[in-house]
């Protein structure tokens, strides 16, 4: 039995069977190519921003992805998506406003 942590076997899964490289995943999030195989050794853990991108890159939920008895694959959705591209920036995502005096 592997002594992989579970949340890094899933991942390494997920990644294979969206046919990504792991330096096409991490260029898909923004991180850096030993950052995400970190992540697939289990020498490192996501903070949340990445996990909310792992889950729309791999089109699973946060509770798939981090829940240890939730088997997981890829969405339909997620197997006919177009290749993985950059996850937009924090600062270029626009805000919810409303106006106070309604």
């Amino acid at each position: 039995m592997s002594k992989l942590p579970e949340f890094a076997r899933k991942l390494r899964t997920l990644r294979a069977t969206s046919h990504l490289t792991q330096q096409k995943a991490a260029a898909a999030l923004s991180i850096t190519h030993s950052a995400y195989a970190s992540y697939e050794e289990g020498r490192a853990e996501p903070k949340m921003r990445t996990l909310v991108r792992l889950a729309d890159l791999f089109g699973c939920t946060l509770d798939e992805l981090l829940r240890p008895a939730v088997p997981v694959e890829p969405s339909p959705q997620a197997a006919r998506k177009r290749p993985a591209r950059p996850a937009m920036p924090v600062s270029a995502r626009p805000f919810l406003t409303w106006d106070h005096h309604s």
